[in-house]
């Protein structure tokens, strides 16, 4: 008898007499569910069509690791049960994560004071680990790790005799058969629950307060520890984070302990294998655009990857996050600290780097060999130059802070290497990437500890502007405030009230007098109406309330109370007004307290995409948004016309009729819903809560520092795109001003927008520009509907990547 159970990251495992485990639905450390709940790991795995969880920014088919596991510890290939084009895509994966890119041209990565002698030769370094463990003079191939077996045109793998998966499209699942019995039937489709994969632990009271300077690690182990979490880190300076190499799921982590992700702005990406690059779509699009450093050469591999991954052009994704290319040996200035970054010696490209801030500083080693006897014998191999085996060897043990690889070599490096260190350098030294009941416990080493109570400090003096320079971080990451300049940024400091909250406190009470205006700085408050908790409305860091009362003199509406300490910074409502006199602050401050008291928010809560959006970003769209009533029978657009807004429907019911099939392909699609069938004159109904935006006609930002569109063609190739039509619709380009509170954008019709149509080929194919409808949106019942301008919100997405790759393809968004 069959036995299928389900996995605890997601997907499930069917166990078969003859072929042994299967598994559906892979998503990242599935390998550790396996070992963690003692079952055979599974050497068959089916590919699935969907392979990005867009909402939760996951790879759903993450097969590194349990092909790595199969084939260097248990000698054997992993079977991936595919289609055709899914084999493209594995192998376009593989190659960027087994072998490292295909072409290597990577000058510009050093400056010219850098020796060439010093300099590494990627190639010839990736081909020395390639080496077949078990047959040294080949190199490893694809088929040497992997084979495929491939869905025929009916729908049915083979996987050995007597055992047979049939693919149902109609139904949307997978059917095991054994000797012409059914097994059992599987979902094509499973959800992941990002709570659910973090292991639970109690959840602090406490606000954590972020070090001037210092590291807190969210896993120290590696990817086949099945308790531990793999490493990664938030690289802490001036209060403010960097992620480095983000493990899966860390923003729950962070969420749970209270860490707000606006503090929390950029990412550090190591290399790209999928223990350090699994969680970095998922920050990518957790909140407001942040600034990704890397290599070029490592940026290109993570977006060829990727592409394959999710269906979706390399020039799309590159416009959800900014890049920020490195040079090797050059400081690089942040936050008043300097960074300077190096190649390891690893199997793909990967960087570790050094940190200086004031007189104290850190190192991280990435993932690297750092063994000295094969570094010399790889030199006398002529694989590594003498410059280059030099500055191996001559590790920079002197910082303040060591975080080093540990592991099993050539990949790692092993504990020997440690072995001949001082017991003062040991002091200073922190092991990652290792588990630590593996870190042996006579010879002074230790491993880091996980978890913001184990956050290493380094003891830095804080500046006398600390408190000033945190203000107007603060200020400058709520975009209410983003228009401003620098007289008014100086207002805001000169009248802010500082204002700490225990927990359980109230800051404002329903029903109390009052036309004060807030702005959290630390800590979570959730929203109490009539004594009961208004859904999951919590505001944290960056976070605004009571402008209600401050415009209209009304009592206030709801109470605000704290989940933990809060600080707040306070403002009386003429002050308010007066600092802002002249600006577009007050009305926009105006409109959202308008829609606010609409109720706008329940609308966005019941949409199955919007009530994702955090409640700053639930918050930057109620700015944009406009009531408006509408009467049965009225078109709002149709076939033809351009776009000019999108809808949000509150209380009316619209209907969307399609005459042509106009949608992108279902491989990225989070939705378990019939949204991208072929419709052929189909009526859709929208009711409230759905959203309208025929955004198949999906737009690129022109002036964005694009990578090359094309992912399959040359894997090399990442060159800029810019193109100009003035003709289609435009989109609004960044600019820099004056504003002290971060940068603003103007709208110039001159610039293009690079639209996605439907049609055949891939993704990166289907590029044209127009800016019209190819559907009807009528209005069924009378009712109320939230219009908002389409240039408007083309601004609102350019900062809220989540949102922007949601909705990729999408004409609609219903509640289900």
């Amino acid at each position: 008898m069959a036995h299928m159970g389900s996995l605890p990251r997601g997907g499930c495992v069917v166990s078969t007499k003859k072929a042994g485990n299967i598994q559906f639905v892979m998503p990242p450390e599935t390998v550790k569910d396996a070992m963690l709940l003692k079952i055979e790991t599974p050497e068959h795995y089916v590919f699935p069509d969907r392979r990005f969880d867009k909402s939760n920014g996951l790879n759903l088919a993450e097969f590194e690791f349990p092909s790595y596991l199969n084939f260097f510890i248990k000698k054997r290939q992993t079977n991936l049960i595919c289609s055709p084009k899914g084999e493209t895509v594995i192998r376009r994966v593989f190659q960027e994560t087994l072998f490292g890119p295909e072409v290597i041209d990577n000058d510009d990565e050093f400056p010219p004071s850098y020796p060439k002698e010093d300099r590494p030769d990627l190639r010839k370094e990736l081909n020395y680990f390639r080496r077949n463990p078990f047959k040294t003079s080949e190199l490893l191939q694809i088929e040497t790790v992997l084979r495929f077996t491939h869905f025929n045109d009916k729908g049915v793998a083979t996987l050995c005799q007597g055992v047979q998966i049939i693919k149902n499209d109609t139904k949307k699942e997978y059917s095991v058969y054994e000797d012409d019995q059914l097994l059992c039937s599987v979902p094509m489709f499973a959800d992941i629950d990002a709570e659910r994969s973090v292991m639970v632990q109690h959840e602090p009271q406490i606000v954590f307060d972020p070090p001037v300077l210092g590291v807190t690690m969210l896993g120290t182990s590696h990817g086949f520890d099945p308790i531990g979490n793999t490493t990664g880190m938030v690289l802490w300076i001036n209060g403010r984070g960097i992620l480095v190499d983000p493990p899966p799921h860390s923003n729950v982590h962070l969420r749970r302990n209270h860490v707000p992700a606006s503090l929390i702005d950029a990412i550090i990406l190591s290399h790209c294998h999928a223990d350090h690059d699994a969680g970095t779509f998922q920050k990518i699009i957790e909140e407001s655009k942040v600034v990704v450093l890397t290599t070029k050469t490592i940026m290109d591999s993570f977006l060829r990857k990727y592409s394959a991954i999710t269906d979706l052009p390399q020039k799309f994704l590159r416009t959800l996050f900014e890049f920020r290319p490195v040079r090797i040996g050059e400081r690089v200035q942040i936050r008043g600290a300097e960074l300077e970054f190096f190649y390891s010696l690893h199997s793909i490209p990967c960087i570790g780097f050094e940190l200086y801030y004031e007189n104290r500083s850190l190192v991280f080693s990435g993932d690297t060999c750092n063994d000295a006897p094969r570094i010399r014998k790889m030199c006398e191999e002529g694989i590594l130059s003498r410059g280059r085996s030099d500055r191996l060897i001559n590790f920079p043990w002197h910082h303040d802070l060591i975080l080093h690889e540990a592991g099993i070599p050539p990949l790692h490096t092993p504990f020997s290497a440690f072995g001949g260190l001082s017991d003062e350098i040991k002091s200073r030294l922190h092991l990652v990437h290792v588990a630590a009941s593996d870190v042996p416990s006579d010879n002074g080493l230790k491993a880091a500890k996980s978890g913001v109570e184990h956050t290493l400090r380094l003891s830095v003096a804080r500046s006398r502007y600390q408190s000033a320079i945190s203000m107007i971080d603060l200020f400058s990451s709520i975009e209410l405030f983003q228009c401003l300049t620098l007289p008014y940024a100086s207002r805001l400091l000169q009248y802010a009230i500082r204002r700490e909250i225990g927990r359980g406190g109230a800051v404002v009470e329903q029903g109390a007098p009052g036309d004060t205006f807030f702005i959290i700085s630390s800590g979570e408050v959730a929203v109490e109406i009539d004594g009961q908790r208004a859904g999951n409305k919590i505001f944290t860091t960056g976070d605004y309330f009571g402008e209600i009362s401050v415009f209209t003199g009304d009592r206030r509406t709801a109470s605000i109370v704290s989940l933990t300490d809060v600080v707040v910074y306070e403002f009386s409502g003429s002050t308010l007004l007066h600092i802002l006199q002249g600006t577009p602050v007050v009305q926009r401050l105006q409109h959202v307290a308008q829609m606010r008291q609409m109720q706008s928010w329940g609308v966005l809560s019941n949409n199955p995409v919007l009530c994702k959006l955090t409640a700053s970003q639930k918050t930057q769209l109620q700015a944009i948004m406009h009531a408006k009533t509408v009467n049965a029978g009225e078109v709002l657009w149709s076939p033809g016309k351009p776009i000019q807004f999108i809808v949000v429907v509150a209380s009316a019911h619209l209907k969307l009729t399609r005459s042509v099939t106009n949608s992108l392909p279902t491989s990225s699609s989070p939705l378990p819903r019939p949204l991208f069938q072929t419709h052929t004159n189909s009526h859709i109904p929208l009711p409230p809560g759905s959203l309208a935006a025929e955004l198949h006609t999906f737009f690129v930002d022109s002036d964005s520092n694009s990578c090359n569109s094309s992912s399959s063609s040359s894997p090399s190739s990442s060159t800029s795109s810019n193109t100009t039509n003035n003709s289609s619709l435009s989109i609004p380009a960044e600019k820099n001003t004056n504003s002290p509170l971060g940068r603003s954008r103007s709208y110039s019709h001159s610039h293009a927008a690079s639209l996605s149509s439907p049609g055949t080929g891939s993704a990166e194919t289907r590029e044209m520009k127009y800016g019209v409808h190819s559907e009807t949106l009528v209005v069924s019942t009378s009712g109320l509907i939230y219009n908002i301008l389409l240039s408007d919100f083309v601004h609102y997405l350019e900062r809220n990547p989540f949102l922007k790759m949601s909705l990729w393809g999408e004409s609609y968004v219903a509640p289900v």
